[in-house]
């Protein structure tokens, strides 16, 4: 598998399936941070898509909380 960088000047759409890759999650993941809110995503006909400026506002996020799971969860890995 390629190795995407954190590219400010990304651009376009990304189907859930792209975007679990450039997060290194799951496609369940990604399915769930959108439905969570946590992931803003166009419903085009069917299908999920994400602006490349989403996931990078997503992983800003993630670099100021600097969590690595979820506080809502019974178990946190430190």
């Amino acid at each position: 598998m390629d190795v995407m960088l954190i590219d400010p000047e990304l651009k376009g759409l990304f189907t859930v399936k792209e975007a679990a890759i450039y997060l290194a999650v799951s496609e369940k993941t990604v399915y769930r941070l959108i439905h969570e809110g946590r992931i803003t995503a166009l419903l085009i006909g069917c299908r999920y898509k994400i602006e490349a400026s989403e996931l990078l506002r997503y992983i800003n996020g993630l670099k100021k909380n600097k969590k690595t799971c979820h506080t809502d969860r019974s178990y946190i890995l430190y």
